[in-house]
């Protein structure tokens, strides 16, 4: 649970943007990290030049907030459109689609779920534990505590699935990282 709590308050950070700051080094930062969304204020219509847009895939909604912000605004696009056409050299230009953040907030408990599981099992081998110490004894050890000796034999089937989801977790983390999520663009 704690889990899923931490994944969607990441997810629904959003941080806010300083519009006293330089919109052009904001452009530039924007696009360094994959982000050629043009800033559009809620409630207001939206065009740039010649290029068509699609509102969902190439707009990053932003609230009313004051003067200041409207040419923070414009001074932003007018770069991202600069940065943007230079990148493009006159072909289409072609934005992914931003990842939704529940989208985002399923993908880390995804990634996060075998790491739990593996100390979930760790934990329930402790009460087959040959010695009687705690489960957490090894915890900075593994070899010891993969080990079959260190169990009797009603742990072992416990010890075997601890196994699998130890050799399972690496391809299980990047085939939801670049398999399933990797064609998403930025943060919604």
């Amino acid at each position: 649970m704690a889990v899923g709590v931490v994944a969607v308050a990441v997810a629904g950070y959003r941080p806010a943007i300083d519009y006293a700051g330089d919109p052009r080094a904001a452009a530039i930062r924007a696009f360094a990290n994959g982000d050629s969304r043009y800033l559009a204020i809620e409630g207001l219509s939206f065009s740039i030049e010649d290029e068509p847009i699609d509102p969902f895939r190439d707009l990053r909604r932003v609230r009313v907030a004051s003067d200041a912000q409207r040419e923070y605004v414009a001074r932003y696009n007018e770069t991202m459109w600069a940065i943007v056409r230079a990148q493009a050299r006159g072909r289409a230009i072609q934005r992914p689609r931003p990842l939704p953040r529940s989208l985002f907030a399923l993908e880390l408990v995804l990634v996060i779920a075998p790491f739990v599981l593996i100390q979930y099992l760790r934990y329930r081998l402790g009460a087959y534990r040959r010695d009687g110490r705690a489960w957490t004894t090894d915890f900075w050890s593994p070899t010891r505590y993969l080990m079959r000796g260190t169990y009797t034999d009603e742990g072992q089937a416990l010890l075997r699935g601890l196994w699998t989801v130890i050799a399972l977790t690496v391809p299980w983390v990047l085939l939801i990282v670049l398999g399933v999520f990797g064609a998403a663009g930025p943060l919604e």
